[in-house]
């Protein structure tokens, strides 16, 4: 899974008209808050708040010239329901400021419930999952047969 580095965050950063970021970590609490790249304001505080993530933005539409459909709610909701499949429990909020639409999502038992709402003829009740860790990276593998007329295929998706 990527996001370990920081370097999604600095693109969407540099290329949106506003962005603005709050972490609550272990008592501190820290907003960031930048236009067009350019860094407004940074404040430290501490908080009482539950350790968590906050990000707003809108993307900037000199740079995304004649992309503004990769940017539609349903769009950012299927991404965000793709990735709580892979960061399984890690809640994801995607709120549309202009309708007040609000959609969450969240995956307990990652590639597990990503094949469970993806297949729609399963031969097995429960997907088979194993993951493996070398301490530092995780890769999980989930199989599951399925039967599409009389050919019964196993699917195999990995993180």
């Amino acid at each position: 899974v990527s996001g370990l580095n920081g370097i999604g965050i600095k693109a969407t950063c540099l290329s949106s008209e506003f962005f603005e970021g709050i972490s609550c970590r272990d008592g501190v609490k820290a907003r960031v808050y930048f236009e067009k790249g350019v860094l407004i304001s940074y404040e430290e505080s501490s908080t009482k708040e539950n350790n968590g993530t906050f990000i707003k933005f809108k993307p900037d539409k000199e740079v995304f010239i004649n992309m503004t459909e990769g940017f539609t709610f349903n769009k950012i909701c299927e991404n965000a329901k793709i990735t709580s499949y892979l960061t399984n429990g890690i809640t994801f909020i995607v709120k549309n400021e202009e309708t007040g639409a609000i959609k969450e999502f969240y995956s307990d038992k990652g590639l597990s419930d990503f094949i469970n709402d993806k297949i729609q003829k399963p031969l097995m009740k429960n997907p088979i999952v194993a993951t493996a860790t070398d301490g530092t990276d995780i890769i999980e593998i989930a199989f599951m047969s399925v039967s599409y007329t009389h050919l019964t295929l196993p699917t195999i998706y990995t993180v």
